[in-house]
């Protein structure tokens, strides 16, 4: 079973490297799914699930109410942020196995 993986964030050219790196070593155990505005994974959620939701805070509305079948972890740009408003953190700029590993982690 893959893994369908969210990314909210307006950095394109992040989302596209980081995509392309996930697509070339784990397609086989991810599905991603990625957004540049919240109306757009607003509308998803809607009409299908996630399983992890990778977002950036700002993109995310403040009562934004996260389905229970889905984990979700907020980018930081430093590892030393743990959480934010009192959800789980990744930084952002470290090596993409270990994003990987926080993904599987979250499950």
């Amino acid at each position: 079973m893959k893994i369908r993986l969210g990314i909210i964030d307006d950095d394109s050219r992040y989302t596209t490297r980081l995509i392309g790196y996930f697509n070339a070593h784990y397609s086989d155990k991810l599905e991603i799914f990625a957004f540049s505005l919240p109306e757009l994974l607003s509308n998803y959620l809607k009409e299908a699930r996630l399983d992890v939701l990778l977002a950036d805070p700002d993109l995310v509305p403040e009562g934004f109410t996260v389905p229970k079948t889905m984990q979700l972890a907020y980018f930081s740009n430093t590892a030393d942020i743990e959480t934010i408003r009192g959800v789980r953190t990744l930084c952002k700029y470290q090596k993409t196995e270990l994003i990987y590993k926080e993904i599987l982690n979250l499950l």
